[in-house]
């Protein structure tokens, strides 16, 4: 189940829910431009504020106007609107999921602003900065982002936003004291303000943090306080019913609870949001679990699955589609260094023609000197006058020679400059490529890391837990997987890195939740040979009999506690298991065969081993990735300093293990790229 608060951005314009309004506003402005068509500061003023009006709903509309107010203000050299057209375009990306142009226009905004002494702006483009921060899950730079804003903030309502994405930033991190501070704080202001729409949406998220602190009766009067805001301003938030449904359920109030998910889908089905009615029918499936009726706690994870498989089915086309578009650009890559040599070998022998066209001039200015010198002679050399006229004769077929060799050049200067044209124009598409496809990759990225179990489904199967998912590029080969069914922990690496190994997660992400969740094979020794089974079955249909697409993975079946004793089954294959019980580390080594790749005659071989835990042990799965991270000096961390790393750590909590693991990485690494993707889970149980 995705994190079910509600994140305010807010970084541009008071809240937008008046429809009616915003329309009527939207033409008026579109009618103003129209009739403006003068190219001044006032048609980029007007752009911008068309942008602003759609860049929510409509990015890539948005985009179109900002991008004209852009170039109009730069040839004006009109600072402040080159700073607020900026600042639209970075919204625009952020709408369509593009983080990473985002936040490099609202730097770009930040910069203008800054230059300007703009403090409201500064503040603003600030906190659009951390907000892709947070998106990207840094959450340190989001903090850092947020509270400058907060500092640079002109009066109490300037605040609002800030504050609350700084409370919202705390509540992920689990620190609920502080979040409740400034949570608290900015719903007085937007009450003392007549902010009503925020005053609703800051109340939902403070019965959030009362929610997570466990005193559910404050949590359900919160949200029932806000359900009240919101339908006076006639605005429907799905995420409000569902907490209503979760808090009464926490309470014992089971039919309410059913009736309050219900409500949510349904409000979810009207608006078209797909994830919000897929949330909704997995908390159907866990609430009819718990209640014991079986039957409709398996109609709704039907529902869920269609669902969510028509979802990403959906984006899982896109991914491949736009993935396979990064090979078409190397062969255009190459065909333009060749070019680029031709062009480099033509300007060399221009060069040449050049200083032999300079010779041959001066030579002839020499001889045409020469003639004029005899001719001033010639009445007093009459003697000479043969010996002259020999002279003129060979000088004019000399002269005739150095035309015709000029009229070559000539020519030969424009078919080079012809090609120059078209290779600068050639390079010119490929930039317009090479841009389009590093989007379409950083989309994918955002998709892929969108399959990764989110924390609150680890956080109901595990005591606590942390996750290091580091890919080498902005695609992984790496994921880690939990299963919606039963409780079953993988851990996979997937041949190669990048482009190569994301298509290779995305087959083993779909055989996993084929295998565990519709086959039900819960011995792990069974679930491996069976991925093994499907992955050569998969590649060799593809024509590729010596296929070597495989992966190491390791896989944890955990059974139920008996008398606070927890059995795991462990499967691997070339991965080991740590764990920490008895006061000691201990590894279990798995099999020395990949899953997949191609082995003649050689069968392989799978064993499951089990452990007995006691509550409050700990687990380690991990790829190869980690320990093979190499040093500016090319050394490896290694596996030994890995195994005495969580030796050390192994006591303190799992947000400080998670910390000191990074902090150890980042200061072997330093600035050295990393060789391999990076990905460690550790869980208590």
């Amino acid at each position: 189940m995705r994190t079910v608060l509600i994140f305010s951005i807010l970084f541009f314009v008071s809240a937008q829910f008046v429809s009616a309004k915003k329309n009527h506003q939207l033409d008026s402005l579109v009618q103003r431009l129209e009739q403006h068509d003068r190219l001044d500061s006032n048609r980029v003023d007007l752009l911008v504020e068309v942008s602003k009006q759609v860049y929510r709903s409509a990015p890539l509309e948005g985009m179109k106007y900002a991008d004209e107010a852009k170039k109009l203000a730069e040839q004006l050299g009109y600072q402040k609107g080159m700073q607020e057209a900026l600042f639209c375009i970075g919204a625009c990306y952020y709408y369509k999921g593009i983080y990473g142009h985002s936040l490099e226009n609202f730097l770009e905004s930040l910069h203008i602003a800054e230059s300007r002494g703009d403090r409201k702006r500064i503040g603003d483009a600030t906190n659009a900065i951390g907000v892709i921060y947070m998106s990207q899950d840094k959450k340190d730079k989001a903090l850092e982002a947020y509270l400058k804003a907060l500092e640079m903030a002109e009066g109490e309502k300037d605040k609002l936003s800030k504050m609350n994405n700084i409370a919202t930033l705390y509540t992920r991190k689990g620190e609920l004291t502080k979040a409740m501070s400034y949570m608290t704080e900015a719903l007085e202001l937007a009450k003392k303000h007549n902010e009503k729409y925020r005053e609703g949406l800051y109340t939902h998220n403070l019965s959030d943090i009362y929610f997570r602190k466990k005193d559910y009766k404050t949590a359900y009067k919160l949200v029932m306080e806000a359900r009240v805001i919101f339908d006076s301003l006639k605005q429907s938030v799905t995420e409000n019913h569902y907490y209503e449904g979760k808090n009464l359920l926490k309470l014992g109030k089971r039919d309410g609870a059913e009736k309050a998910f219900w409500t949510g889908i349904s409000k979810a089905k009207k608006a078209g949001a797909l994830a919000d009615e897929l949330e909704g029918y997995e908390l159907l499936h866990g609430f009819y679990k718990q209640t014991k009726n079986y039957k409709k706690s398996l109609e709704n994870y039907e529902r869920y699955l269609s669902l969510k498989d028509s979802i990403y089915n959906e984006e899982k086309s896109r991914l491949v589609e736009e993935l396979q578009t990064k090979y078409g650009l190397e062969s255009a890559e190459k065909e333009n260094e060749l070019q680029r040599q031709e062009l480099e070998l033509k300007e060399t022998q221009l060069d040449r023609q050049k200083l032999l066209r300079n010779s041959i001039l001066g030579a002839l200015l020499f001889m045409v000197i020469g003639v004029i010198v005899l001719y001033i002679n010639i009445k007093q050399k009459k003697k000479t006058n043969l010996q002259l006229e020999h002279q003129k004769s060979e000088l004019f077929e000399k002269g005739q020679e150095l035309l015709t060799q000029a009229e070559e050049m000539k020519q030969l200067n424009e078919e080079i400059q012809a090609q120059r044209d078209y290779v600068e124009e050639k390079n010119l598409t490929l930039v317009q490529r090479n841009k389009i496809i590093t989007d379409s990759i950083e989309a994918a990225s955002v998709i892929q890391q969108g399959l990764l179990p989110f924390s609150n489904r680890l956080g109901d199967n595990f005591r606590d837990f942390f996750t290091i998912y580091q890919p080498k590029d902005i695609v992984s080969g790496d994921f880690y997987w939990l299963s919606h069914k039963h409780k079953v922990l993988a851990v996979v690496d997937c041949t190669g890195h990048g482009v190569s190994g994301a298509f290779m997660s995305t087959l083993a992400y779909s055989m996993l939740g084929e295998v565990v969740d519709v086959l039900g094979k819960l011995d792990p020794a069974e679930i491996l040979r069976n991925m093994d089974s499907r992955i050569n079955m998969a590649l060799n249909a593809a024509g590729d009999s010596n296929h070597e697409g495989a992966m190491d993975i390791v896989v944890c079946v955990f059974g139920e506690e008996e008398n606070g004793v927890i059995n795991v089954d462990f499967a691997g294959a070339k991965r080991p298991l740590y764990y920490w019980h008895g006061g000691e580390l201990h590894k279990l080594k798995g099999d020395n065969s990949s899953v997949g790749g191609f082995k003649r005659n050689k069968e392989k071989l799978f064993t499951t081993q089990r452990i007995s835990l006691d509550k409050g042990d700990t687990l380690y799965l991990t790829t190869d990735g980690y320990v093979d991270t190499p040093s500016p000096n090319r050394k490896r961390f290694g596996t030994a300093r890995f195994e005495n790393t969580l030796k050390d750590i192994t006591v303190l909590s799992m947000e400080e293990q998670k910390e000191i693991l990074q902090s150890e990485l980042k200061n072997h690494q330093q600035d050295t790229p990393h060789r391999d993707d990076v990905t460690v889970v550790g869980v208590r149980v």
